[in-house]
């Protein structure tokens, strides 16, 4: 009676090895990294700096408006993180017209063989420079109609 025991469990053990084997080649299969698609989506981050006069601000993004050029301003739109640094100001103290230099992060997507496309920008630095200057004043001068 001993032997028909032992009889019975290795005949059921004969049927679990194998099950453990397969069972660990699948699970060796799925974990083995997997190759990148060539038509799969790549991101690249640059990172950049403006320079300009705030146009907006909020707490979601700031519109920095810089290269002023005769009398064409053009206008760059921010979103502003959480964790975003701020310098020399605390963002709640920062209104439109203040010289602000932001150092954000540009967000471009791309798929083999097709132009990159710009997805985000986010701001990792906002650093006030100076609140804007006020217009000269005419300092007494009169033109000759005001006479």
């Amino acid at each position: 009676m001993g032997m028909n025991i032992f009889v019975v469990i290795s005949r059921k053990s004969a049927y679990i090895i194998p099950i453990i084997f397969l069972v660990s080649i699948i699970s060796l299969s799925m974990s083995s990294p997997a190759r990148p698609a060539e038509d799969e989506l790549k991101r690249d981050v640059v990172t950049k700096e403006v320079v300009g006069a705030v146009g907006g601000i909020s707490r979601n993004f700031i519109a920095v408006d810089y290269a002023v050029d005769q009398g064409a301003t053009s206008e760059l739109a921010v979103s502003i993180p959480k964790d975003v640094k701020t310098l020399h100001k605390k963002l709640s103290d920062i209104q439109a017209g203040d010289i602000v230099a932001v150092t954000y992060e540009e967000v471009f997507e791309h798929k083999k063989g097709e132009e990159s496309r710009q997805v985000s920008r986010r701001a990792k630095v906002i650093d006030f420079r100076s609140r804007p200057q006020p217009p000269p004043e005419s300092g007494g001068l009169m033109s000759q109609e005001e006479q």
